[in-house]
């Protein structure tokens, strides 16, 4: 008879009988526990020394909506940065009035809420983190929540960031007081046109899909300006 076998694995022990198949008669061992299983926790992820993943979320002043949400893996050996971004209307299978993953940071607070955010917001982080990790099978490191008002401080205190426009943005919505005004052309946007440029997503054919792509345009000048 014909034995499959792995010249790695340590020999058969006492107790492990090979299995014989009833087509061809080979035998082959039997499945043991070094067969790679599923994760069931986020500990059992493969961890890499010197590779950390950031959850970064922005949320919008209303009614705390992660429009924003990436994942960023910093390799401090390779000495590089990878962005992830999940689009606002990702389907997620959870109860979540709308089924989409902005909703979820704004479930996960409303489940929490005492009536502070600095109290309630730390809960909610929790639980986005334990989701995108059991979604990803990913270890979550650290986790950074950004408001409309954080972000433009952020853009501000770096003295601005240039993009080029092939076309200008124009949208107008009073209710969220968002005013977006800017030209085409190479503009060096402060935190408020910052905002706006990330925000909007009206004039896009794909819609969010068209604000994920104009983001990553926009973090490419956000790394450039802050090397």
């Amino acid at each position: 008879q014909n034995v499959v076998s792995d010249p790695n694995k340590p020999p058969l022990t006492s107790g492990d009988d090979p299995v014989k198949s009833p087509s061809d008669g080979t035998v082959t061992e039997p499945v043991t526990g070094e067969t790679e299983q599923p994760a069931s926790s986020a500990d059992e992820y493969v961890i890499k020394e010197g590779v950390y993943n950031i959850l970064v979320v922005g949320h919008d002043d209303a009614a705390l909506l992660a429009d924003v949400t990436m994942i960023v893996n910093v390799n401090t050996k390779e000495n590089s940065i990878t962005v992830m971004q999940i689009p606002r209307d990702t389907f997620i299978s959870l109860d979540v009035p709308t089924n989409r993953a902005n909703a979820a940071f704004n479930t996960f607070y409303n489940q929490c809420y005492s009536g502070s955010y600095d109290a309630t917001v730390p809960y909610a982080i929790e639980e986005l983190e334990k989701m995108y990790e059991k979604s990803l099978c990913i270890n979550i490191h650290h986790t950074a929540v950004l408001s409309l008002a954080g972000f433009q401080n952020i853009v501000n205190i770096m003295g601005g960031v240039g993009v080029y426009l092939p076309e200008g943005m124009y949208y107008e919505d009073p209710e969220q007081n968002l005013y977006i005004n800017i030209g085409s052309g190479y503009q060096w946007l402060n935190g408020y046109q910052a905002e706006c440029f990330v925000r909007f997503r009206s004039g896009y054919t794909q819609g969010d899909l068209g604000r994920v792509s104009a983001q990553k345009i926009f973090l490419t000048a956000l790394f450039e300006q802050a090397k």
